[in-house]
């Protein structure tokens, strides 16, 4: 079972998440007794999550240097790859290196989606999604080719075969409301096993 393979590793995760959030579960209880939880761990990822996602990520080509074109080959990859990655975290509001080195902190890894944004915009027209929300994605696909999305490490199920990855197994807590504008109406019945909820409602997708 992918699932089970992957157990150490999440509890891991969960151990690190109640440090990070002082979360002290085996507390002794009285009357008699007055709690302060440490704040160091959580205090220590803060400062090193501002000072790491301070600067936008610097990106390397390597290129051969006998070959004539491969300098303003390497440079154009480079700009490109800068372009992509400052336009996927202005539209999500946050710079993506502010999620992708809390994860690496964290966790001790990082999980980066790349999505093309032209993919993105057939599923919103399949899904019959609002005027807003097509003028939405188009600026997006205007500005950028692809997307970057720094998912959540703790939902992640990586499979991996011989030659490397084979398959990515996710699981997502989200609102009903968050499942609609993504993924349209239909999905609810599968998620919730319902037509209609509470668009606040958290499950599992």
């Amino acid at each position: 079972d992918l699932i089970a393979d992957y157990t150490d590793q999440k509890e891991m995760m969960e151990d690190v998440d109640k440090m990070y959030f002082m979360d002290w579960e085996d507390k002794p209880t009285g009357r008699d007794f007055k709690f302060t939880t440490s704040p160091s761990a959580r205090n220590a990822l803060l400062g090193a999550i501002r000072i790491l996602s301070s600067t936008e990520p610097h990106f390397n080509v390597p290129f051969d240097a006998n070959r004539k074109e491969a300098k303003r080959l390497s440079e154009k990859i480079e700009n490109f790859c800068k372009t992509v990655w400052y336009h996927s975290g202005r539209f999500r509001g946050v710079p993506l290196e502010q999620p992708v080195i809390e994860s690496l902190l964290r966790y001790g890894m990082m999980v980066l989606s790349i999505t093309p944004t032209k993919e993105l915009k057939k599923m919103y027209d399949l899904k019959g999604a609002s005027k807003a929300q097509k003028r939405q994605v188009q600026r997006l696909v205007d500005s950028t080719p692809y997307l970057f999305e720094a998912w959540d490490p703790k939902g992640v199920y990586p499979e991996w075969g011989r030659f490397g990855l084979n398959a990515v197994y996710r699981t997502v807590e989200m609102t009903v409301a968050q499942v609609i504008d993504q993924f349209g109406e239909d999905p609810v019945r599968d998620v919730i096993g319902q037509d209609e909820s509470d668009l606040n409602e958290r499950v599992q997708y």
